[in-house]
């Protein structure tokens, strides 16, 4: 039959090849690659100037469409070590119901596009139950599954990186707390919840956007009480009053001041990594 994908180690089908004397370039509106010749493609973004392809890696995806990787080696300017200050420095609060709380005062919506797209998926994993494995139709009906699986996450990398790129042109230096999402999602059942909210690719996505321009992410403990503190200093107990998540507002006993909880933590989350830098 037909040349088969077979790999001890890994199920993912793709494979990486260097660049030796010019063999992989664009040209003539696609890729030439070693072996396979030129290709059409179509770029996401346009090579850098004076950049130099190390290697191109070419994977089929489980939806039947095939994509390729270029490692590209480019000089850059050192862009020099930033303090923290007031001014350039952003504190992000995670919420479950929305996507953060900041410091500013603001919070952050986010499309759920699982949620969104639920019904859509179930139909279709539920005729894809009926079909008999190997057959042409199970084939076909896989593909379908695998674009929608592939839509709601292209869709959710989407909103991650255009949010991430406008918060990382604004400020310097943002701070989040250090949450274990995967215990999260296992201890409170928020599994769908939070693999749907992407928060953790989202951190991933602002450290490395902040470490180009010379700032950084900075985590805060877990552990730091930064809902049960108020700005006058005082530490509310850990009660039921403080610590629901349908709780939403505060009122402190000592000073009398009620604040929204979220954007009062986000706004100790902020004075925490100030102070951590201070330090």
């Amino acid at each position: 039959g037909l040349p088969q994908f077979k790999s001890k180690r890994k199920a993912k089908k793709s494979y990486t090849t260097s660049c030796y004397r010019n063999n992989i370039r664009l040209e003539n509106g696609g890729i030439t690659l070693p072996k396979l010749g030129t290709v059409k493609a179509r770029l996401c973004a346009p090579l850098p100037e004076n950049g130099r392809i190390l290697s191109a890696t070419v994977t089929e995806r489980s939806d039947g469409v095939f994509s390729l990787a270029l490692t590209v080696e480019v000089e850059t300017q050192d862009p020099g070590v930033l303090a923290p200050a007031e001014e350039n420095t952003l504190g992000l609060d995670f919420m479950m119901d929305r996507f953060f709380a900041d410091s500013e005062g603001n919070f952050q919506d986010y499309p759920k596009w699982l949620r969104k797209y639920e019904g859509k998926l179930a139909r279709a994993q539920r005729k894809l139950s009926r079909c008999r494995k190997g057959s042409k139709g199970y084939e076909k009906q896989r593909v379908v599954v695998a674009k929608i699986n592939r839509k709601i996450a292209d869709k959710r990398s989407d909103f991650l990186h255009k949010l991430s790129r406008r918060l990382s042109d604004a400020y310097d230096f943002i701070a989040v707390e250090d949450l274990n999402l995967g215990k999260l999602s296992r201890t409170l059942s928020f599994g769908k919840s939070i693999a749907d909210h992407g928060f953790g690719a989202f951190r991933e996505m602002l450290a490395y956007k902040l470490e180009e321009k010379g700032g950084a992410l900075i985590k805060v403990p877990w552990n730091y009480p930064s809902t049960q503190l108020c700005r006058c200093g005082y530490k509310n107990p850990v009660t039921k009053g403080i610590k629901g998540l349908s709780v939403k507002t505060v009122t402190c006993p000592v000073c009398g001041r009620t604040y929204d909880r979220d954007i009062n933590a986000a706004v100790n989350i902020k004075n925490k990594a100030l102070e951590t830098f201070r330090v």
